[in-house]
């Protein structure tokens, strides 16, 4: 099987490293590339132009693993075609953007890298709550907490950078994963607290938020309050949801520890831990259908941009 990678930055060498493993034939395209990166990769070739990779019949997979911004122009040419696509998250800058990609194909094969569906926590409380373990659902509330610093676009608004593109959209997506239907998206807080990032060895100036907290009205009358911050000093992710029969916290971490209260029972208990990326990325490769409920879906992604949207006015 051969695939194409669009973009060999962090996420591009973590996916090239599964699909090596796989024996994927892999031609790879970015304009720089750290050659340190390429040496635990069986097969593949560099591509100097990647309108080359869009022109080639023989690709089956497509990896757009580029900045938010440049995710439209590429995704329109690949939407004129029958390929099976995975893009990393957000889909694109706004639902403009969405819409002209909806023109070409309304329905294409299309992955969006929204991984945290494939953690065991959120995999073991989906069936909890789809089983009515806690009752009717009342709140929930989302922390997620990371460094930044890793490239400059992330964290500039005139490339879709910033707090609520780079992490907010990943509770955006559990919660309509979790909840369904969104009803009213508001902001309670956006802040930037660094004006500078110390990136690859640069202190450079930077524009976009890095704080942000966000409220969520469900139709099904879920309350879903998101914390993210683009500044901590290590990764961090809760989950809190509070039903009228019992209630649930999580964190995401090397071990899942989980807290459960059910009928005033209260236990804890450790749920094991996997390489996300690795089950997200083989899920993707043996993907038939593209709109059922297991992954993030060009549906769902409007949904969420559709969000994103009304939280920049």
């Amino acid at each position: 099987m051969i695939s194409a990678i669009i973009g060999f930055g962090k996420q591009g060498n973590k996916i090239a490293k599964i699909l090596s493993k796989n024996n994927h034939y892999i031609k790879i395209y970015d304009p720089v590339i750290d050659k340190s990166n390429l040496k635990s990769l069986k097969n593949y070739e560099i591509v100097k132009n990647y309108n080359n990779l869009l022109n080639d019949s023989k690709i089956d997979n497509y990896f757009v693993l580029t900045p938010t911004n440049t995710h439209k122009t590429i995704l329109k040419k690949l939407f004129t075609i029958d390929k099976k696509i995975f893009c990393e998250k957000p889909l694109v800058s706004n639902l403009k953007e969405f819409l002209e990609l909806k023109k070409i194909n309304y329905n294409p094969r299309i992955q969006v890298g929204y991984i945290y569906r494939y953690a065991n926590l959120y995999k073991y409380l989906k069936k909890k709550i789809n089983e009515n373990k806690f009752g009717k659902v009342l709140y929930c509330n989302f922390k997620i907490y990371g460094k930044g610093g890793h490239k400059i676009w992330k964290h500039n608004k005139n490339t879709s950078g910033g707090v609520e593109m780079e992490m907010v959209s990943h509770m955006i997506d559990l919660s309509t994963w979790l909840f369904g239907k969104i009803k009213k998206a508001q902001r309670i807080s956006s802040l930037q607290i660094k004006k500078e990032r110390k990136i690859e060895n640069q202190s450079l100036k930077v524009n976009s938020k890095d704080s942000s907290i966000i409220q969520l009205n469900f139709h099904n009358r879920v309350i879903v309050n998101i914390e993210a911050n683009f500044f901590s000093s290590s990764f961090f992710q809760s989950v809190n949801v509070i039903g009228e029969n019992g209630d649930f916290f999580g964190t995401l971490d090397g071990k899942i520890k989980v807290r459960e209260c059910l009928n005033s029972n209260l236990r804890y208990k450790t749920i094991t831990n996997h390489t996300m990326m690795e089950k997200q990325i083989l899920s993707f490769l043996k993907k038939k259908e593209f709109n059922n409920n297991d992954a993030s879906s060009f549906t769902d992604n409007y949904f969420i941009t559709e969000v994103l949207d009304k939280l920049k006015n």
